[in-house]
């Protein structure tokens, strides 16, 4: 498999093609790639898209942590009051 890997072809020299592509044959009027000031070529245009992409990924992850299953725990049936009430269906602090 490692082997394989090695000598399987893989596409490379895409965004340097790619820049020399669109330098080439870019209208004169316009300066920057993908409607986008911060990005004046395809390749700083495709890291800046990238780097969003694995930073939203990044971030889902931390706020989505895996969990593990554990079992519901068995309720008493009787529900609990919050501090400073008699009863957990009375708004009132004094019933």
């Amino acid at each position: 498999m490692y082997l394989e890997s090695l000598q399987s072809s893989a596409p490379h020299g895409i965004l340097p093609l790619a820049n020399a592509s669109w330098s080439s044959s870019r209208p004169a009027h316009q300066k920057f790639y993908g409607h986008s000031y911060t990005a004046p070529t395809p390749r700083i245009h495709f890291l800046q898209q990238f780097g969003l992409a694995c930073t939203k990924a990044f971030a889902i992850h931390l706020r989505r942590p895996t969990r593990t299953q554990q079992a519901p725990q068995a309720s008493s049936g009787t529900a609990r009051a919050p501090p400073g009430l008699s009863s957990p269906f009375s708004t009132d602090p004094r019933v």
